[in-house]
């Protein structure tokens, strides 16, 4: 899939999430970037994705070949994304990292909380150096 898209806003290490273990690839980052694209499947219109990802080759860039999944917003500028704190819950059955995303009223780059549109629940292996699931969900 080719898309002509503007890199709405910078790739953002969020948090410093640091996922390694016994064995691991010491430094492996959760990254996300954010696209805004004309149109995205889904919305009426222009939309904005949110890519996720580890970032194998510590470039600290989320690299195409890097991208293991992506969240969809209708909403076409100003958006913003945060990670939670490992969470414990009954999708990955340990703890694991959340994207929240959703507007950016004031424009820092950060969702603000009374603005959220969704989440998305990042599974990793024991390792922690690869997603082995993942899914978005909308609304607060």
């Amino acid at each position: 899939m080719n898309f002509n898209f503007k890199v709405f806003a910078a790739v953002f290490a969020l948090g410093v999430f640091p996922l390694r273990s016994e064995g691991s690839q010491e430094g492996v980052k959760l990254l996300t970037r954010i696209r805004q694209l004309p149109k995205v499947e889904g919305c009426a219109g222009a939309g904005t994705m949110v890519d996720y990802g580890l970032d194998l080759n510590r470039s600290g860039t989320l690299d195409d070949s890097e991208v293991k999944g992506s969240g969809r917003l209708c909403i076409a500028d100003h958006v913003g994304v945060r990670q939670t704190d490992a969470v414990a819950d009954g999708y990955c059955g340990v703890k694991h990292p959340v994207i929240l995303f959703g507007k950016d009223v004031d424009k820092d780059g950060i969702v603000d909380a009374n603005v959220l549109v969704g989440r998305i629940f990042i599974c990793l292996n024991p390792t922690g150096t690869d997603i082995v699931k993942s899914y978005a969900a909308y609304g607060h």
